[in-house]
């Protein structure tokens, strides 16, 4: 990843200078990028080096803090992983470090965002009373640290989501409007995603279709300002490291040289974000494309007419014609969207039998039978998003549902290894269009 260089060279200035604490942040910089370039195993080399730095870093507090924050930088690469009784464990360690902190305002502040994490996390075990108790908590040690933040905001809305996952339609209304109120009030872009998205699951789950299409129009919008929020986040690290310059513990050149290579950072985030952006483009509008040549059935045609009597295959000409036709008719039905669907079964289905049928589709279809399917899946929610655009404002886990897939995360990772976009971006895309001709 070239966009790596700059931030890898300020860490090699901040080990060498001995600065820690600012090697502990850079390396911890570098793990987040990797982490959501899903490359885990780079990121966690340098998560592991953040670590190290931190345990050097001279002041108690700010090591302890450093400490603490990695481990739930430890903690997301096991929630990335759907490891979510992990991930409580790591945070509940992480906790012992901000508990050990002398500044009662800064401790109780990092203990929120902790127990915000970890309720977070028994959310998604389904653990509904782990998660608010630990929402309570956290509302308990913001009130102590006197801040005044948009945390509060994320625990409402999480508080609104535990409510909803409990049929307590009132209750998570009372809380989502508390988090709506926090996130406009703010304006923090991650806080007001994160609160549309879960109205809009809830005026779905209520069946309000005004309110329902309302909020998924503003969630969508704002999801796509996410790369801007992120170089705001990445300028935000450049002046706080300004901001240290008149330090006796920091060298004025040093400082500069880094200041300077975390601004390169911004732009080379900045371009990066832009390229893959085009290539996205890139694979949407082929996708576009193939679909108004209709592409699949002319192969189908193309294959048929192309049999000759006297070849030698492993099934007669004929008998091969008789199962492309009826594979064909599969194709035309919704069949393919059932979960479970496998080659025997598709094979009792067309009357033949696993070996022609496997044979086939792999002269055919040029892949083995499960790929074939994914394909007529996620080709079937593609003619749905061009067809119907109401499908756009659906939560792709409820999308992964209707095609046949077994969770969220395998949708969207067959969906991106054969578009070469995931869902979001391929809707987002498709709303760009319809605004182009608009």
């Amino acid at each position: 990843m070239k966009h790596l260089h700059m931030p890898k060279k300020a860490d090699s200035i901040a080990e060498k200078a001995h600065l820690y604490d600012l090697q502990a942040r850079v390396c911890g910089l570098i793990s987040t990028i990797y982490r959501t370039s899903r490359l885990p195993v780079q990121g966690k080399i340098y998560l592991k080096k953040a670590l190290k730095a931190s345990k050097k870093i001279v002041t108690p507090d700010e090591s302890l803090r450093f400490q603490g924050n990695l481990h739930q930088e430890m903690a997301y690469y096991e929630m990335d992983d759907n490891n979510y009784a992990e991930a409580v464990k790591i945070l509940r360690q992480g906790k012992s470090f901000f508990e050990k902190i002398s500044s009662e305002k800064e401790k109780n502040f990092l203990l929120a965002t902790n127990e915000e994490l970890i309720a977070k996390n028994y959310v998604l075990l389904n653990q509904f009373d782990e998660a608010l108790n630990c929402y309570k908590k956290g509302l308990g040690f913001l009130k102590e640290s006197e801040v005044d933040s948009a945390l509060k905001g994320f625990i409402y809305n999480g508080m609104g989501n535990v409510f909803l996952a409990e049929n307590e339609n009132k209750e998570a209304i009372r809380y989502y409007t508390e988090a709506l109120h926090i996130a406009e009030i703010s304006q923090f872009v991650a806080l007001k995603e994160e609160v549309y998205k879960s109205l809009t699951t809830y005026y779905k789950a209520t069946k309000d279709q005004e309110n329902y299409v309302k909020y998924s129009e503003k969630y969508l919008e704002l999801r796509d300002n996410n790369e801007q929020a992120n170089m705001l986040s990445a300028n935000r690290v450049v002046r706080e490291l300004r901001s240290k310059e008149k330090s006796a513990v920091f060298n004025f050149y040093t400082i500069a040289s880094i200041s300077s290579i975390l601004i390169l950072i911004a732009f080379g985030a900045y371009f990066y974000m832009s390229r893959k952006r085009k290539k996205e483009k890139m694979h949407f509008n082929q996708i576009i494309n193939d679909l108004k040549q209709k592409t699949e059935k002319k192969d189908i045609l193309k294959s048929l007419s192309s049999l000759q009597e006297n070849d030698k295959e492993l099934l007669p000409a004929e008998t091969e014609r008789k199962i492309l036709r009826k594979l064909e008719g599969f194709e035309e039905s919704t069949k393919y969207l059932e979960k479970g669907f496998t080659l025997s079964g598709l094979a009792v289905e067309l009357e033949t039998n696993t070996k022609y049928l496997s044979h086939i589709i792999k002269k055919h279809k040029q892949c083995d039978f499960n790929t074939y399917m994914n394909k007529l899946k996620i080709n079937y929610i593609i003619n749905k998003f061009h067809d119907e655009p109401v499908y756009s404002n659906y939560k792709i886990s409820y999308l992964a549902d209707i095609c046949g897939f077994s969770s969220h995360s395998k949708f969207t990772n067959i969906f991106k290894n054969i578009t070469g976009v995931s869902p979001t971006v391929f809707i987002s895309l498709l709303a760009e269009q319809g605004k182009d001709k608009s």
